[in-house]
């Protein structure tokens, strides 16, 4: 019998106060968006954790695929981003992960190589 694989998706959107923000017509420095915050990183911390509990409802082999968008929408800083985010995922020890940037670009983070030992 083939062993069950799941895969759980989550999407990470920009901030409400961006959202806020992109209403007003002003002018802003888009230097604030040169390093994630930590609640930033709290999002993803959390998505990977939902998708795991998830995951392990079904059973223990599955996938967690994590779409990122970011209040740079433009990705000026996506350079600075994707190195903050591989620093903070590094040690990542549980379910493999992709990481996709927007929805339409094919910049992404993978951590795969476990699914090879499932």
């Amino acid at each position: 019998m083939a062993q069950q694989f799941y895969c759980d998706a989550k999407t990470i959107v920009p901030s409400i106060l961006e959202y806020e923000q992109r209403s007003i017509a002003q002018y802003r420095d888009s230097s604030r968006y040169a390093r994630l915050h930590p609640t930033f990183l709290k999002k993803i911390d959390d998505a990977i954790a939902a998708g795991t509990k998830q995951i392990h409802a079904l059973g223990n082999c599955g996938l967690i695929f994590l779409l990122v968008n970011f209040d740079d929408f433009t990705m000026t800083y996506y350079a600075q981003h994707r190195t903050q985010i591989k620093a903070h995922l590094r040690d990542h020890q549980g379910l493999p992960f992709v990481v996709r940037f927007g929805l339409l670009s094919s910049r992404r983070i993978e951590n795969t190589r476990a699914l090879l030992s499932q």
